[in-house]
């Protein structure tokens, strides 16, 4: 079964908060919103969402609970010796006469004291988060089939729709070409009184008919129709939806090239509009 790119899949813990978005786009893109502590765990959490995604943009986010989680104080002690000793040189150029301020590089120098997870009990290993983005992303892919069987339904409704539009097309045209056909025959008839060129008449007929014949654009409508039925009702993407929707609307504005008549023009019409709305469908397949 197709599947939608728009979504929304969640997994809490105590621990962790694991939140996954779809949005529609022409590629795969792929964006992670992890902590500062956490970009340890970012690549295995792209290779599992990168696997399990086809297409569209994918929003991670992954937060946890401070208050849940052991942390660990941590001193840059290289770092903290080198700032000092340059401070110490500064208040000697400068003549300043007072102890250097630790207060001022334990806080203000980056990267001196900084906190981390801890390990152990009640720390945050990479296989617990992956774990957690799995059941997010079984939830969010719930999701994804849910809406996806909605737009097949929806898209079906339109194929049929389509088809109904088909047959009124080629009933018209039959009852057309006749009504064309008769009026045509009684035309030249008028002109011409001689039996002998009544063979030259018949192919003046066919040729006329034969220019505005559409029994090929209703031929391929139809085929069309049942390749797109055939895949609707299994898996199927959105993209190959999308190139015989084209195929259908292209069929359609060569019917009302050959064939100037209201009624069939309004069928058309109509064709194209269901075609229209199937396309809005499915571009929001993978």
């Amino acid at each position: 079964m197709s599947r939608s790119m728009t979504g929304w899949g969640t997994y809490k813990t105590s621990e962790l908060n694991i939140s996954i978005r779809g949005l529609n786009s022409k590629y795969k893109e792929i964006y992670l919103h992890l902590p500062q502590e956490l970009f340890y765990v970012e690549p295995h959490i792209y290779k599992i969402v990168n696997e399990r995604t086809i297409r569209g943009r994918i929003d991670v986010f992954v937060s946890f609970n401070v208050e849940k989680i052991r942390k660990k104080y941590v001193l840059n002690d290289a770092l903290f010796v080198d700032a000092y000793k340059n401070i110490i040189k500064l208040f000697s150029k400068l003549g300043i006469k007072k102890d250097v301020p630790l207060e001022y590089i334990l806080r203000d120098v980056e990267g001196v004291a900084t906190t981390q997870l801890s390990e152990g009990k009640g720390s945050l290993s990479a296989k617990k988060i992956k774990g957690a983005v799995i059941h997010a992303l079984n939830d969010f892919e719930k999701s994804k089939k849910d809406e996806g069987e909605r737009l097949l339904i929806n898209i079906k409704k339109y194929i049929l729709r389509i088809k109904g539009l088909v047959g009124e097309l080629e009933l018209r045209f039959i009852n057309l070409r006749s009504s064309y056909e008769k009026k045509t025959r009684e035309k030249i008839k008028e002109l011409f009184e001689k039996d002998r060129d009544k063979k030259i008449l018949d192919l003046n007929i066919v040729e006329v008919l034969e220019k505005y014949d559409i029994t090929e654009e209703i031929v391929r409508l139809n085929s069309h129709l049942k390749q797109l039925m055939l895949m609707v009702s299994g898996k199927c993407s959105g993209r190959k939806i999308d190139f015989f929707v084209q195929e259908i609307y292209r069929e359609a504005n060569t019917i009302n090239s050959k064939i100037q008549d209201s009624n069939i023009t309004g069928l058309t019409i109509g064709i194209k509009e269901f075609s229209e709305k199937i396309r809005e469908q499915a571009q929001n397949l993978e």
